[in-house]
């Protein structure tokens, strides 16, 4: 299995140059992920150059899985926008599901930071107002990507200038979409790359939209301005928390050199509430419209009109977050002294306190640890030393319990 929990890519055959899919000739092996692989292939009728993405067989023999892989030719085909990769045939040959799109010469945005770092302010702008611009079509179609990353950001090289090309909606959602469809993944399993999750997909795996699209490309902003992720952690529970707290460091003090007002678009694109983030991807890419080339911005400027014009919210503190130890053993959650219950809006009861009384497994005081996010230590530095004194049980799971700005309870289990 890879990093993100799907097959590796090295437990997957490779079709040899001179296979055929249908109508393609296989001629080389482009890349390959835990979905399956992309080859270059010809068309062997009109001899038109194409790419072929091909699923893996494991992930093929789980059931619906090629029903639901064929939904991102669908999908994608659904959004028409030139600034997203092309899809022009599927289908289905000696036990290999594909689906055809257009050939494109370049590299993807990883790679490009890979050689170069961090990028100037105007080319990050050049890059990313294609992309917006795509992204924000995909929603007024009622598609959200849900995996946006710099390796899905490809740089298409063309005979004058590069044009970006959104890749990869194989685990998007559209609007129609019935509960569980369009995923390779079960009921309430996580969906998307760990650094691009948006928090509230943390907290509930069935939250993403066009808001958590906007987080991630928040996220890849930060990655081109200062050549390095947001959040870091050893495991994926301690990049989560990372996440979930929403403290990342401030671009400047990576980077002096970073334009104060890209610095506000960005971590407003980022702002861990959805709420106080731009009210549309169209909204951010009115925002970075400043800081791109003349060319560029000459370009786009009509696309992006006037959009909500509201200035970044102020950065507020963070609540405490508590992390649980659980040990068996039923026991509910006390109401605080003389507290008069509340109800919710679905007429259940809620303590004073806003969190609504539920059951919980008893803990000792040593099982439970509070991490002020006030403090000048970092939170993740003080779980990582809450997790060295705890006992080992293998029989625990573990919980984080995060009071919301709402005072509802909102929960992260590993």
């Amino acid at each position: 299995m890879d990093a993100n929990g799907y097959p590796d890519e090295s437990e997957a055959p490779v079709l040899e140059p001179g296979t055929r899919l249908g109508k393609y000739e296989v001629l080389r092996l482009l890349g390959a992920g835990g979905m399956g692989a992309v080859y270059e292939a010809n068309h062997a009728e009109i001899g038109k150059r194409v790419a072929v993405k091909v699923l893996s067989p494991a992930i093929a023999a789980i059931p619906g899985a090629r029903a639901r892989f064929l939904r991102e030719a669908q999908l994608t085909s659904k959004v028409r926008h030139p600034n997203i990769v092309d899809v022009t045939d599927m289908g289905s040959d000696g036990g290999n599901t594909y689906i055809v799109m257009e050939f494109l010469r370049g590299e993807d945005l990883s790679q490009r930071l890979g050689r170069f770092g961090a990028l100037p302010a105007h080319d990050i702008a050049d890059i990313m107002l294609p992309v917006c611009s795509a992204v924000a079509e995909a929603h007024i179609a009622g598609v959200t990507h849900r995996d946006l990353k710099p390796q899905n950001i490809f740089l298409a090289a063309g005979p004058h200038t590069e044009q970006p090309k959104v890749l990869d909606f194989g685990i998007s959602k559209g609007a129609d979409s019935p509960s569980g469809s369009g995923t390779l993944t079960g009921t309430g399993a996580m969906i998307g790359t760990p650094y691009y999750i948006a928090p509230e997909q943390i907290l509930d795996s069935k939250s993403a939209g066009p808001a958590s699209d906007q987080y991630a490309l928040g996220v890849i902003l930060y990655e081109c301005l200062t050549g390095s992720r947001p959040f870091h952690g050893d495991n994926l529970f301690m990049i989560f928390q990372a996440i979930v707290n929403g403290m990342p460091t401030p671009p400047h003090q990576l980077r002096p050199d970073v334009p104060p007002a890209l610095e506000q678009v960005v971590m407003r694109a980022m702002n861990v509430d959805p709420r106080s983030r731009f009210s549309s991807v169209d909204d951010l890419g009115r925002a970075l419209l400043p800081f791109a080339s003349p060319r560029v911005r000459t370009i786009w400027e009509g696309a992006f009109g006037a959009g909500d014009g509201a200035p970044p919210p102020p950065v507020t503190a963070r609540t405490p977050v508590t992390m649980v130890m659980p040990t068996p053993g039923p026991a509910v959650t006390p109401r605080p002294s003389g507290a008069t219950p509340a109800a919710d809006a679905g007429g259940r009861p809620r303590s004073a306190g806003g969190l609504r009384p539920r059951p919980k497994r008893t803990c000792t005081s040593a099982d439970t640890i509070t991490i002020s996010s006030s403090s000048a230590e970092s939170p993740t530095g003080r779980i990582s030393q809450a997790l060295a004194t705890m006992p080992t049980r293998s029989t625990c799971s573990m919980e984080f319990a995060i009071p919301r700005k709402s005072g509802s309870l909102s929960k992260v289990t590993s």
